[in-house]
């Protein structure tokens, strides 16, 4: 699975490091994941360039400060999850392969916090 590249991308919506997801009740394997969703996409990265998975973004929520709900365009209903763990030693904590793009604080529904 390819991540998009970023000139591919427009702005960031959201990164989660460490972090997990759920889909369907089943959670992740890990807890050091590293979940960034741009303008159009929801990527999962294992490792530094290495990519788990990557969805196209139809819409997401914001619950709370660590968690949010989002759509994919497959049909997909993603939970991602901010770990409560420092992700210290892990390659992924200082990885940033869209460091140019624009940060949003885009949240259509902001609940619990």
């Amino acid at each position: 699975m390819l991540a998009p590249t970023p000139d591919e991308v427009r702005y960031i919506n959201f990164a989660q490091f460490p972090a997990s997801y759920t889909i369907n009740g089943v959670k992740s394997s890990g807890d050091q994941l590293k979940i960034i969703a741009t303008s159009d996409h929801l990527i999962v990265y294992k490792d530094k360039d290495v990519v788990e998975q990557v969805w196209g973004l139809a819409s997401f929520e914001k619950i709370d400060y660590k968690t949010y709900v989002v759509q994919t365009k497959e049909g997909i209903e993603v939970t991602v999850n901010r770990e409560n763990n420092c992700g210290c030693g892990n390659s992924l904590r200082g990885y940033n392969p869209y460091a140019s793009k624009p940060h949003i604080a885009h949240y259509p529904s902001l609940k619990g916090t």
